[in-house]
């Protein structure tokens, strides 16, 4: 077989408490259409 190559990560920049804030904070939640769709279908 043959072996897939290993995948490398990305190094995520440090990141601040302020900015980790602002971001969750302005974050809209947008659900997946697909789940909303699945849950439809079932009613």
């Amino acid at each position: 077989m043959v072996r897939s190559k290993p995948r490398v990560k990305k190094d995520k920049p440090a990141e601040t408490t302020e900015a980790f804030v602002k971001r969750i904070n302005s974050e809209a939640r947008v659900r997946n259409g697909l789940k909303q769709n699945l849950k439809r279908a079932r009613r």
